[in-house]
């Protein structure tokens, strides 16, 4: 009962602008915007140039900070089945487990994502039975809108999140931290 609207890949730069220029061109067709509890707005992050690590390192990132995100979309979204919290969904655990002894298998069993309305739908990210693989993370939170800086907004607090991941995939400290806790354990107090 509705029509989604695809964009080109954009420049970060690009998209409050395109946006506003969608939405400009819808009201002058005398189209309108009528959102319902199944519209949303989603936002893809390429991640076709990313190692294993640094697109693990955003969804591990992404759920610390899914809970804070989703606090900050209007009612409804918190809960909404087509954008399922990874506290919600209740499988986080086991799917980060499959999908790291997948890369560890080199995906010989193929690419099995994440439900597709998970608030991160990593379906997007490799081939699936669909065959639609974009090599993106896709981010569901969003509510409906046409207001480009809006979007632009909310594709900032993306950019920033990945770009903390690629800095501290730099800085092996954490990983070297890790590797020491697991090797020379300390008993609880």
């Amino acid at each position: 009962d509705g029509l989604e609207y695809v964009s080109v890949p954009l420049a970060l730069g690009d998209v409050q602008g395109s946006v506003d220029e969608l939405r400009a061109l819808l009201e002058r067709m005398g189209a309108h915007l009528n959102p319902s509890y199944r519209s949303s707005t989603h936002i893809h992050v390429n991640m076709c140039d990313k190692s294993f690590r640094e697109v693990l390192g955003v969804m591990v990132a992404w759920t610390v900070v899914e809970p804070i995100f989703l606090r900050l979309m209007p009612k409804g979204r918190d809960g909404s089945m087509f954008c399922m919290s990874g506290y919600d969904c209740g499988d986080l655990g086991d799917f980060m487990d499959r999908f790291c002894q997948d890369i560890a298998r080199g995906f010989e069993h193929g690419f099995r994502p994440r439900g597709k309305y998970s608030s991160l739908n990593i379906g997007r990210l490799g081939t699936t039975n669909d065959n639609r693989g974009l090599g993106t993370l896709e981010f569901r939170i969003f509510p409906t809108s046409m207001v480009g800086a809006e979007i632009y907004k909310w594709c900032v607090w993306l950019n920033n999140l990945c770009t903390v991941v690629a800095e501290h995939q730099k800085d092996d400290s954490f990983l070297a931290f890790v590797r020491e806790a697991e090797q020379n354990p300390m008993p609880l107090v």
